[in-house]
């Protein structure tokens, strides 16, 4: 009988803290030189609208093949302030994804910092942000929301990939 009501409260308080929080796909990345892509997904709690997670969704030929959490650094001025982090390594490019600015109710900078070109050591650096608009999370380039953004890889002759030429939205 205990057994049957411990399982009966485990279940349902997981069931509830899925009830409580939402996913929300926040951008897709492709690039131009393959069939890998990722996504960057908000767990976003629906009581208090606050991200309480990100996870990192990536994908081969349209198939996903791994999802990771998002390490996020809680160690800030301000206990809803966090940094998020991480990397993205191809044989291809390299993009490093950073927020110095994250608030979990409020948003804030998030920073594509990729390798232009590896062979120099060029780097480049793309800033968007994180907000809520009239629709929930979102995340925003020069004031639009945008969706998807295209890697295009910076090619170099006899040598082939050496970095991101540059990163663009598209519908």
């Amino acid at each position: 009988m205990n057994t049957s009501l411990f399982l009966f409260l485990f279940f349902a308080l997981i069931v509830s803290g899925k009830l409580l929080a939402k996913e929300v796909s926040l951008l897709h990345v492709s690039n131009s030189d393959n069939a890998y892509s990722f996504k960057i997904v908000a767990n976003v709690d629906e009581q208090t609208d606050t991200i309480k997670s990100m996870v990192k969704e990536d994908y081969l030929d349209g198939k996903k093949i791994q999802r990771e959490r998002i390490e996020v650094n809680n160690e800030s001025k301000n206990e809803n302030q966090t940094e998020l982090l991480f990397n993205v390594e191809t044989p291809h490019f390299n993009l490093v994804i950073n927020s110095p600015n994250l608030d979990q109710e409020m948003g804030g900078k998030i920073l594509f910092n990729t390798s232009k070109n590896q062979m120099i050591g060029e780097r480049e650096e793309y800033e968007y942000n994180l907000a809520k608009s009239n629709d929930g999370w979102r995340i925003f380039y020069q004031n639009k929301i945008v969706y998807k953004l295209m890697i295009e890889t910076n090619k170099k002759n006899l040598v082939g990939s050496v970095g991101i030429k540059g990163i663009y939205a598209i519908d």
